[in-house]
């Protein structure tokens, strides 16, 4: 699997409750200044097709709730208190989210007008 993932509760504990980028490699953001941050609540279905970010690394942190993904074709289910890094050029997919989910999304740096670049699912073909 091409992403980081870990639980951040003990962390926390360590940083008095503050949640901080302290805990975390020096790389794993790339401590850029130029920031994307999204809060999602997640209150019908969701998913989110096959793609990659170009130019940027993705950090989602789970704060309630539980996501599933496909990470470059492994099953990867992340719970409250965790979360995943993602390198530039990795294969995400959000297979589904549980109803009342809330998520922080992180890309590190921002692209103006983003740079996620989707992928087509191959389709068969078949001759009759």
């Amino acid at each position: 699997m091409s992403c980081h993932k870990s639980s951040f509760n003990q962390a926390l504990r360590h940083h008095n409750g503050y949640l901080s980028a302290a805990f975390l490699d020096p790389s794993s953001l790339g401590f850029d200044q130029d920031v994307e941050i999204n809060y999602n609540h997640f209150t019908e279905p969701f998913s989110a097709p096959r793609h990659y970010h170009a130019k940027s690394k993705t950090w989602v942190l789970v704060l309630s709730g539980a996501m599933q993904f496909v990470v470059d074709s492994e099953a990867v289910s992340v719970s409250a208190g965790e979360y995943l890094i993602f390198d530039k050029g990795v294969t995400e997919e959000v297979t589904s989210v549980e109803l009342g989910t809330t998520a922080l999304t992180i890309h590190s740096p921002s692209i103006k007008g983003g740079d996620k670049v989707l992928i087509e699912k191959k389709t068969q073909n078949t001759k009759n």
